[in-house]
């Protein structure tokens, strides 16, 4: 039987359709790769109604596009990805086991904040991303810290980690976080970690994660404008890299608002950004476990060369040189 001209139309107007509804289908299911430097921040969360700060957030590709049933895979209430995490698009609560990254304290959306400034100094900041890893919400004391801190380790380990901060810490060693913190060694992964503001001599009171003896944890005490150790930071020989700007850093509070707070989780934020952009520089180019060691040598130069500057002290001012100075970026001054 031949079809009628309107019935052609009819069936030419729905095949059309239907091949719109698969192309359609289909760059649903193309999802865009996460390609930027992922900075791993176990921390309190961030303020998401900041939209600075959440353009900085990680894609976790896994959860990105759409299921089979056409439903974003970010909401779908599935762990798409198999990981264990439901719909980790940008990270993990560990403190609640959920998704919600909000921030409830304002501790990390500052220390956020911090590093997107200095990244932005460089002007590298959409060269980076922030994986959040919330452990902490507020003053309330939970027994379950420990753990929920070790398992945002874990976390990053796991999942494209490519550099961590961490702006807390306590004075008790822990099996868990060592095995966490020598997996994040074996896969070259740097973490910058507070020294505490208790005034103590970590010598003597060391403070955890900074006190392991592990050559991917860089222990970062908090400095004065001056370039000295600030009056509340911790202080050790043992275990002890750099200092950082750590007094009256101004970054993003809560609701959009601006914050000036002194710690050295704020020196460690500052120290995050600086190294993050050394490995992102030099990542494929350098053996990473050399970047202590020759950062140090860098600074202990430059310092001979100005004799005013601390060889122990870290800044955007430093960095910036170390960028546009002709240098070996880990070794000593490459002739003019």
């Amino acid at each position: 039987m031949k079809m009628s001209t309107k019935h052609k139309r009819l069936h030419k107007w729905l095949l059309a359709a239907t091949i719109l509804v698969l192309l359609q289908l289909l760059l649903a299911h193309k999802v865009q790769a996460e390609t930027r430097f992922v900075i791993s921040i176990i921390d309190t969360g961030i303020d998401l109604k900041n939209e600075t700060l959440k353009k900085q957030l990680c894609r976790n590709e896994g959860e990105m596009g759409r299921d089979k049933n056409g439903n974003p895979k970010s909401t779908n209430g599935m762990d798409d990805d198999g990981n264990g995490y439901i719909d980790d698009l940008h990270g993990w609560s560990f403190f609640d086991k959920s998704n919600d990254l909000q921030d409830q304290h304002g501790h990390g959306t500052h220390v956020a904040g911090i590093i997107y400034q200095e990244l932005k100094q460089l002007k590298l900041e959409n060269e980076f991303c922030f994986q959040v890893l919330k452990y902490y919400n507020s003053e309330t004391y939970s027994p379950h810290l420990l753990q929920a801190s070790n398992q945002s380790l874990k976390y990053a380990a796991l999942n494209k980690s490519q550099l961590i901060n961490y702006s807390g810490g306590g004075y008790a060693a822990n099996k868990e976080e060592e095995f966490w913190l020598r997996q994040l060694a074996h896969k070259n992964i740097p973490v910058m970690a507070a020294m505490g503001n208790q005034t103590l001599d970590t010598d003597q009171f060391p403070f955890y994660p900074a006190g392991y003896d592990l050559e991917n944890v860089f222990a970062i005490a908090a400095a004065t404008p001056e370039q000295t150790r600030a009056p509340f930071s911790n202080y050790g020989k043992r275990k002890f890299d750099f200092m950082a700007p750590g007094v009256h850093i101004k970054a993003f509070g809560l609701n959009n608002s601006q914050a000036y707070l002194s710690g050295t989780s704020q020196a460690t934020a500052k120290a995050s950004a600086m190294v993050a952009y050394l490995v992102y520089q030099n990542q494929n180019t350098f053996d990473w476990k050399d970047l202590k060691t020759n950062l140090k040598n860098w600074r202990q130069i430059y310092s001979r060369l100005n004799k005013k500057e601390n060889p122990e002290f870290l800044d955007s001012g430093f960095i910036q040189k170390y960028k546009t100075t002709q240098v070996d970026a880990f070794g000593e001054p490459s002739p003019n």
